[in-house]
């Protein structure tokens, strides 16, 4: 336990023990006690971002005659690119006040946030025009376009808070009045997001046009997009032992006590995504007239892509505690006997299920511990292919004359795309109890959504007695794997798990061949588009219902404790009667007899104990948090269950 915690735990006990052996200077009757805000916070933030914009356009044209004409055209863009970002916010604070109205907070943040950006376009036009029909030039065309990216982007976000405390103590002796409003906040927050996007644009067109015997043609045509994307997200929120107490100690005071607003907080996001967006296009047209002119094509457009995201949001609460104690000595018997003695009210929080969705009432304790974490990852992939080979050697009507012995003509198109994407997504949000409302939460969820269409077209027409081959080879091979797993586990009343995971692949492969010729001809087309699927989902929760509340009341003679309504926690089930909602009876002016034993429970040996009981109840509360931390949440229970099961004096 902290010395902050231990000083003011010290100096709770002085003041109470104190205002017990001297009630008799008090405060004058009327003056409320002060109001007090306090807040603590902390942040921290981290980005990290790295955008890269590429353009390359290549043209290039060639007319001749009598001689060779050779083009050659490449363009590479390789892109790397790695962004992490790390935060962590850390906090070891303590709240405490001595005012009817207060408003404490502890606040800690650290968010972190890391991603690549990636836009490459790569153009490229060749045009060839060969000479008279005398000549007998050849015609060649390269292309090649390259443009690799790896992409990771990793971030991490930690917020921790060790042993926030908010404590306001309200202590009334001859001071009627009413108190003001409490709101008591302990609230750890952390979030993570890391993200991938490339777009990138391959386009080529080539034409030739040949004349002259035996003048050959030969057009090669490569695309290569590989994307290599990782996305790594993590945060994690942790409250070690959050405590909320709200005590008021009323002697000869009569009024109303504000209402009570308490509440820890624990929220973890992790999200990790990946887009990739490649379109490829490609088109080659050859022209040829005369006898033994060979023409050939080739083209290649591979966009092979890997994709990874993984995300893991945790947020943890060690022993949230809400509670508030109220204490008259001067309070009637609940049970209607007239006499008069001390009140001891021990509240733990409403239920928001059963409490108004409004503001609360006067008197009225309302209160939420929540732990939630929720995660997500996930892939996209658009792929667009297409490709369009054309060959004319001069055997069409509208060509003229169709030419004796004919060229041969070839095309082969590969077109690949394959696509491997990974997906894991997992949310832990662990609560360990305390108060009658804890809400403990996870959920997960992880995707992979891959879309690949390819497009191919071969037309060819040849002369008398000429060969054509035509060669298509289509590859789409999908390979998704999701897991989704979320975890949440509540001390108290509810705990939900949700985990969702999905996968879509849609594949289109179209082929078109055209071939028209009086030679030898062949077709050949392949097409691959196997899609293999894994999917793993897991939502677990665990919750154990239960609340305490326990009203006392001590008779100023000899007489022993009498309870009234209560809740005990019951795992499993709750038990709740029509008296444990009530709220404190209202406070009144005392009769002549309730003053005359009033006054013997002020003055008397009787009235000292229960001050000194009192003023035992705060370093409670103030140690609950560090058993807690030893114990975990089972010390809280034992502990309270000590206190409220007070026996008669032996």
């Amino acid at each position: 336990m902290g010395r902050g915690r231990c000083r003011f735990a010290l100096l709770a006990c002085v003041v109470l023990a104190g205002a017990g052996l001297h009630a008799g200077k008090a405060a004058a009757a009327g003056e409320d006690p002060g109001s007090g805000a306090q807040t603590s916070s902390n942040g921290a933030t981290a980005t990290a971002q790295n955008v890269s914009n590429t353009s390359q356009t290549s043209s290039e044209t060639q007319t001749g005659s009598d001689a060779g004409q050779s083009q050659t055209v490449t363009q590479s863009a390789p892109t790397e690119q790695t962004a992490n970002a790390a935060s962590v916010s850390q906090q070891h604070s303590t709240n405490a006040s001595t005012g009817g109205a207060s408003a404490q907070a502890n606040h800690a943040a650290a968010s972190s946030t890391a991603g690549n950006t990636n836009n490459t376009t790569q153009q490229s036009a060749q045009t060839q025009q060969a000479g008279p029909p005398e000549s007998a030039g050849g015609q060649s065309q390269s292309t090649s376009q390259s443009a690799p990216t790896e992409q990771a982007a990793n971030a991490s976000a930690n917020s921790t808070q060790v042993a926030p405390t908010n404590v306001n103590v309200v202590i009334r002796l001859d001071s009627p009045g009413n108190n003001g409003p409490v709101a008591q906040t302990n609230s750890s927050q952390a979030n993570a997001d890391a993200g991938n996007t490339n777009s990138l644009s391959q386009g080529s067109s080539q034409s030739q046009n040949g004349a002259g015997s035996a003048a050959g043609q030969s057009q090669s045509s490569s695309q290569s997009a590989p994307t290599t994307q990782s996305s790594q997200s993590t945060a994690t929120s942790t409250q070690v032992n959050p405590l909320n107490a709200n005590i008021v100690i009323r002697n000869k005071s009569p009024g109303d006590e504000g209402p009570v607003s308490q509440t820890n907080s624990v929220q973890s996001t992790a999200g990790a995504a990946n887009s990739n967006a490649v379109d490829q296009a490609g088109t080659q047209l050859q022209s040829g007239s005369g006898p033994g002119t060979g023409q050939s094509q080739g083209a290649t457009q591979s966009a092979p892509t890997v994709q990874t995201a993984g995300a893991t949001a945790t947020s943890v609460q060690g022993s949230p505690t809400n509670a508030s104690v109220t204490i008259d000595p001067a309070a009637p018997d609940p049970n209607g006997s007239g006499a008069i003695g001390t009140l001891i009210q021990v509240w733990i929080p409403n239920d928001p299920e059963t409490s108004p969705a409004s503001s609360p009432a006067a008197g009225e304790v309302v209160g939420a511990n929540s732990s939630t974490a929720t995660a997500s990852a996930g892939n996209t992939n658009h792929v667009t292919q297409s490709a369009v080979q054309q060959q004319d050697a001069g055997g069409r009507p509208s060509s003229g004359p169709t030419q004796v012995g004919g060229g041969s003509q070839s095309q082969v198109l590969e077109q690949s795309a394959p696509t491997t994407q990974t997906a894991g997504a997992q949310a832990t949000s662990i609560q360990g109890g305390g108060g009658a409302t804890s809400i403990s939460s996870a959920a997960a969820q992880a995707s992979n959504v891959s879309e690949v269409t390819q497009s191919a077209t071969q037309i060819q027409h040849g002369g008398v007695g000429g060969s054509q081959v035509q060669v298509i080879r289509q590859e789409a091979p999908t390979t998704q794997w999701v897991n989704a797993e979320s975890t949440a586990g509540s001390g108290q009343s509810h705990s939900s798990a949700t985990s969702t995971n999905s996968g879509s692949s849609a594949i289109s492969q179209s082929a078109v061949q055209v071939q028209a010729g009086e030679g030898s001809q062949v077709q050949i087309v392949e097409q691959d588009a196997g899609s293999r699927s894994w999917g793993k989902s897991g939502a677990t929760s665990l919750a154990v219902s239960g609340g305490t509340a326990r009203a006392i009341w001590l008779a100023a003679s000899s007489g022993g404790p009498a309870e009234s309504g209560s809740i005990r926690s019951e795992s499993g089930r709750r038990d709740v009667r029509d008296t444990d909602r009530r709220a404190p009876q209202e406070p009144r002016e005392p009769s002549p007899q309730e003053s005359s034993l009033l006054g013997a429970a002020g003055n008397g040996a009787p009235g000292v104990a229960l001050w000194a009981f009192a003023a035992l109840l705060v370093p409670f509360f103030l140690t609950a948090p560090w058993w807690a931390r030893r114990h975990r949440s089972a010390a809280i229970r034992r502990l309270l269950s000590v206190v409220l099961r007070l026996e008669r004096p032996g």
